[in-house]
């Protein structure tokens, strides 16, 4: 039996929320400078726990289509298309 397809399902989500953010981003749905809700939000929003959806957004940073200042909240970069 092979590993295939047993990826944790926590990454599933978590990368699942990355690219639907991202696509946002570079969609212009999300503007430069403009904020994400909340945690708390989003994560109801794409029913998963907060620590998930930290990952994807951690994601979004390393992309780096996010900047994440400490206790700041999330802001979408102003980064060239």
């Amino acid at each position: 039996m092979s590993s295939e397809g047993k990826t944790a399902p926590s990454s599933n989500i978590a990368a699942s929320i990355f690219r639907d953010l991202r696509r946002q981003v570079l969609a212009g749905e999300l503007a430069a400078g403009e904020r994400l809700p909340g945690e708390r939000d989003l994560a109801q929003r794409y029913d998963t726990n907060r620590n998930t959806l930290r990952e994807g957004v951690r994601m979004l940073a390393q992309a780096p289509l996010v900047t994440v200042p400490h206790g700041q909240g999330v802001t979408i970069s102003d980064f060239p298309r």
